[in-house]
């Protein structure tokens, strides 16, 4: 072995020995991954009964995409200029003409919602409502990451917080 190489295995385990205290962590951070080498979708961190929390977390996504579908149906017809060009675009990539990489008029702020509205337009047909449908889908999805990413943070019951 090189010199290096004993050096580097010292240093490890200094580090390794010595207790952070920076950040508090939860009782359920160190359990072994899933299968799939990624964390489980919900860990027993000392709750009565996982399950329940699996029944809140169903019932918060259920509540939260029928909220999101229904304020899609009331701004079906929304006449804002920022929502016109969320429209346009996803006419055009629903058409196939235009694939823009930034929004019109704009060289920041991706085309991700456009390009989500789009593929409803062009499964369901082009309509304020598949359009609005979109970016609600978007909204959606970004409850998922909050939860995920409050979970990992914190708990589950952090992560339920934070998607209510």
């Amino acid at each position: 072995m090189t010199e290096s190489h004993h050096i580097d295995t010292e240093i490890a385990e200094k580090t390794n020995s010595r207790k952070t205290t920076c950040f508090r962590r939860s009782p359920g951070r160190n359990l072994p991954p899933s299968r799939h080498g990624k964390a489980p979708l919900w860990r027993d961190d000392g709750w009565q009964s996982p399950g329940l929390g699996i029944i809140i977390f169903i019932c918060l996504l259920l509540l939260g995409a029928i909220v999101r579908i229904y304020g899609a149906w009331e701004l079906r017809h929304n006449l804002d200029p920022d929502s016109g060009i969320v429209a346009l675009m996803a006419k055009h990539m629903a058409e196939g003409t235009d694939f823009p990489v930034f929004f019109y008029g704009q060289a920041y702020m991706g085309s991700l919602e456009p390009l989500i509205s789009a593929i409803f337009c062009a499964l369901f047909g082009t309509s304020g409502f598949m359009v609005t449908l979109g970016t609600a889908f978007v909204g959606w999805l970004v409850m998922l990451a909050v939860f995920v990413w409050a979970r990992d943070a914190h708990s589950p019951a952090a992560g339920l917080a934070a998607m209510a």
